[in-house]
């Protein structure tokens, strides 16, 4: 595998949210496999992985549920208004600026994919406190064990309100999460029966939390502990055993693969011989992240031309990526306009469409968001550090702009545009 310049970029963009000229430089003096190697060490090490800060004192659970019982239309409506008019927004920001100034951003590009694979959204969850303790737990998770990451996941408070594990109780199996969690986050479709989901949905009875500390808590009343047959094992199962024995089947490993692939190069699905290949390196059961990450990174296909157009970037992805090129931050004043952006963008973090979390490349491309893209472009130069390029002449903005931006390998049309540009006053 030959690595290019533009591959080292590339490297940086799925990997991250973009390079400087000079870490591009400093990567190329060492190598690619070294680059790759450094980028997921660091992450792993990195003092990110700890519960990050949270902007501002938050609505807790018991307050929001006060408030509900109380039945005070006004009280609830000036509840509602705190927390996605100002803790929303707030949190929204804090996260994009940590996307633009981290020193690990492969941690928080793995927080991203995951918040997209394990959606849970605001809407339904009710706080941004909520929403953020998911966060970080796939922020302290992201690239360590899968199994871990898994549980860890299934047993946060966003995630048993988002679908329903903390109603469920022997008597009434609730099956949104047990489907759920073999459908759309760790095998996939095809891959269990209706026996499966009802023998999951058993093993998660009792699964609830302290709303004070929100740690997970297990109501042994409330669990059913019966013999359930799940994939083939049989015995008094329970929610941390489902998810173990998904993840000892090798189409799960697959299954997992493929999605990692098509968040960091483009979209295969779970049979493809990518996938297959991957997957053969990688026990989800017992292995970590970490060396998948590296494994797709360092494999042909990711340098390849397809993985160059292969994915559009996702909206944060896109924000935090100018913001970290021109050094903009974002303020608690300018939270609102930020999700303003967001939305018209097509993605608000905290709040995904669906299970399904949001789409790729199509669902991002229209000529609305690409007008939207290109005015938020111009409001980020306005703001941020273009000073790079400005500093230089006019006859060596053009390339200067391009190195700026890690997009060596420019086309020619682009190169012309930026030509006029230049030219003008």
């Amino acid at each position: 595998m030959t690595a290019t310049q533009s591959s080292y970029e590339q490297l940086f963009r799925r990997l991250g949210f973009g390079a400087s000229q000079s870490e591009i430089s400093s990567a190329m003096s060492i190598g690619y496999q070294a680059t790759v190697n450094k980028t997921v060490q660091t992450a792993l090490n990195s003092p990110s992985n700890f519960f990050a800060p949270q902007p501002g004192p938050l609505t807790s659970f018991e307050e929001l549920h006060a408030t509900l019982r109380s039945r005070n239309f006004t009280n609830i409506k000036a509840l509602t208004k705190k927390i996605h008019g100002e803790e929303l927004p707030a949190a929204i920001s804090w996260w994009l600026n940590q996307m633009a100034k981290s020193q690990t951003p492969l941690v928080e590009k793995m927080t991203l994919i995951w918040h997209g694979h394990f959606a849970t959204a605001i809407n339904k969850v009710g706080l941004t406190s909520l929403m953020l303790n998911q966060n970080n737990t796939l922020r302290q998770n992201g690239l360590g064990s899968m199994e871990k990451l898994a549980t860890s996941v299934a047993q946060v408070p966003a995630m048993m309100i988002w679908l329903d594990t903390y109603l469920s109780k022997a008597t009434h199996p609730n099956e949104n999460f047990g489907r759920e969690l073999m459908e759309r986050f760790l095998i996939g479709v095809g891959n269990y029966s209706q026996n499966d989901v009802v023998a999951a949905s058993r093993a998660f009875t009792g699964w609830g939390f302290n709303p004070t500390t929100l740690a997970f808590v297990l109501n042994n009343k409330q669990h059913d502990n019966g013999s359930k047959t799940f994939l083939g094992n049989t015995g008094n199962l329970n929610g941390t055993d489902i998810i173990s024995i998904i993840l000892s089947k090798p189409q799960a490993a697959q299954f997992l693969a493929s999605r990692l692939f098509s968040f960091l190069a483009y979209p295969i699905k779970p049979r493809d011989p990518i996938a297959i290949r991957l997957a053969s390196t990688f026990n989800p059961s017992t292995g970590s992240i970490a060396p998948l990450v590296a494994s797709i990174a360092t494999s042909p296909e990711f340098i390849s031309p397809q993985a160059a157009s292969g994915l559009a970037k996702q909206p944060s992805e896109y924000l935090g990526g100018i913001m970290r090129a021109l050094k903009v931050n974002i303020s608690t004043a300018h939270s609102n306009i930020l999700m303003e952006i967001l939305n018209l963008l097509g993605q608000v973090p905290f709040n995904p469409p669906n299970v399904g979390g949001w789409p790729q490349n199509a669902y991002w491309l229209s000529t609305v968001t690409a007008s939207t893209r290109a005015k938020v472009a111009n409001m980020m130069v306005t703001a941020g550090d273009i000073s790079p390029v400005s500093d230089l002449k006019p006859s060596e903005r053009v390339d200067g702009t391009c190195s700026f931006l890690g997009i060596s390998d420019a086309s020619q049309s682009t190169k012309q545009a930026l030509a006029a540009l230049v030219k003008k006053p």
